[in-house]
């Protein structure tokens, strides 16, 4: 069974070819690269390159679940793979729990609303 047949459920290991797999499902998918971010800003920076948002992106965390968990931003069924996570994780333990709980946060807020949101790790 393909990943994108089933409820987004926390942040999943993504599955091999999961760019050709999100494609032939129909799903909206955004690579976040983290391997050499350090800090807060780097972050946010990669999420608003990623998602083209405009300069009007707050580079907070309140503007990055605000813009992942409005239904009417983006794709209704969507997918974050956020490469090199866990060395991210290791490097930036705090700033990665903050960042695990807005992208929970907001794959719940969409679930809510009948959308999908994806966190995918390599």
């Amino acid at each position: 069974m393909n990943l994108f047949e089933r409820a987004p459920d926390g942040i999943q290991i993504a599955p091999a070819g999961v760019r050709e797999r999100a494609g032939h499902a129909g799903v909206e998918l955004h690579e976040i690269e983290l391997t050499s971010l350090h800090n807060k800003h780097g972050l946010m920076n990669a999420f608003a390159s990623s998602l083209e948002l405009g300069e009007d992106f707050g580079h907070n965390w309140d503007a990055l679940y605000d813009v992942l968990a409005d239904p009417e931003v983006g794709h209704s069924r969507r997918a974050l793979l956020l490469t090199g996570l866990e060395n991210f994780t290791e490097r930036c333990p705090e700033l990665a729990e903050e960042l695990t709980s807005v992208l929970l946060d907001a794959q719940v807020a969409l679930a809510e609303v009948h959308q999908s949101l994806w966190l995918l790790r390599d």
